[in-house]
């Protein structure tokens, strides 16, 4: 998992067209108020949940990621997204995007085909998605179908982490009920997933391929030890499942060569599971409107109070000074 992540220059210009403040939206992130002005703007994985948590406080609604995905998938211009429209129809563009999601945004993607259904899905890597950023993968890839085929196709299921209230405009939009599942999911019948695409070009693709491969492979060669076990907890704690032996057989490592692993980066397991659990914690309290009892079992504790001690530990304060201290203006 990289330290930092390139953010796409179609999200000033979307929050621009949309008439958001981008200084507000940047100040409600606590992330300096140039940032999307700047030539190659960028964010920690936290930064990058906090600005899309920041953009659905700043609208007063998570239905501005509806406009954000139309935006995104008629007016992006990243490589990936370049890479994708020159793809011959949908499944191959939803898969070539899943390969490259991480050099752009903390999310990891699937594409899965059962039957006459192809189903694409995106999950948080180290922090849950904010309702505004799933919206807005939801209608991007509804919108960038129809660019790519210039007909009006719908999906025929999509699945959020909760019911929103404002779920009548996003059915509407999206031309599908929504329903409550644990993933963001969108999917499409087989048949409009693969239908060609007029945008396909194979010279643009042997182009960009190379590119993003080459960003790919510089990206994976720096991660860490300690951010892949950071990501692999991330994806366990809710089941509680804590322990060096579960993360070593997730990663396919033996307990004893994940500890010399970390040994060499200056670190251990129980400092990388703390610090996991912090920093969900202090993005549950933040983010999300859940009991500190319900935090306790995101972050795999059986007792409450576990919590509550640790988190005095790690931060010197309770969860509940801590959430009211860092309430939005």
């Amino acid at each position: 998992m990289p330290d930092t992540y390139r953010l796409d220059p179609a999200l000033r210009i979307a929050l621009g067209e949309i008439g958001l403040s981008i200084d507000n939206v940047c100040k409600r992130a606590c992330l300096p108020v140039d940032l999307l002005r700047r030539e190659a703007p960028s964010v920690s994985a936290e930064g990058f949940f906090r600005l899309w948590q920041a953009i659905g406080d700043e609208a007063g609604s998570i239905t501005v990621g509806l406009r954000l995905g139309k935006v995104g998938a008629i007016e992006g211009f990243s490589p990936a997204l370049m890479a994708a429209l020159a793809s011959p129809n949908l499944i191959v563009a939803a898969n070539r995007i899943a390969h490259y999601k991480n050099l752009f945004a903390p999310l990891t993607m699937q594409v899965v085909s059962e039957g006459d259904i192809v189903t694409l899905s995106v999950k948080g890597k180290g922090y849950p998605v904010p309702m505004t950023l799933a919206v807005t993968e939801l209608m991007f890839w509804v919108s960038f179908v129809r660019r790519a085929t210039r007909e009006r196709i719908n999906p025929t299921h999509a699945t959020l982490v909760e019911h929103p209230n404002e779920s009548g405009m996003i059915e509407e939009a999206l031309g599908i009920r929504i329903h409550a599942t644990e993933i963001v999911s969108i999917s499409f019948d087989k048949t409009d997933a693969e239908r060609p695409f007029i945008t396909t070009d194979s010279e643009a693709w042997r182009f960009y391929e190379p590119v993003l491969e080459n960003r790919l492979a510089e990206l994976e060669s720096n991660a860490s030890t300690a951010d892949r076990i950071h990501v692999t907890l991330v994806e366990l704690l809710p089941s509680g499942r804590t322990s060096l032996d579960e993360v070593s057989e997730m990663l396919a490592y033996t307990p004893r060569s994940l500890q010399r692993l970390l040994q060499r980066e200056g670190t251990s397991f129980k400092k990388v599971l703390a610090n996991t659990r912090e920093r969900l914690a202090k993005h549950y309290l933040c983010s999300a409107n859940i009991t500190h009892s319900e935090v306790a079992f995101l972050l795999g504790y059986d007792d409450p109070n576990s919590f509550f001690r640790a988190f005095r530990t790690w931060t010197g304060t309770t969860p509940e000074r801590f959430r009211l201290d860092n309430l939005p203006e």
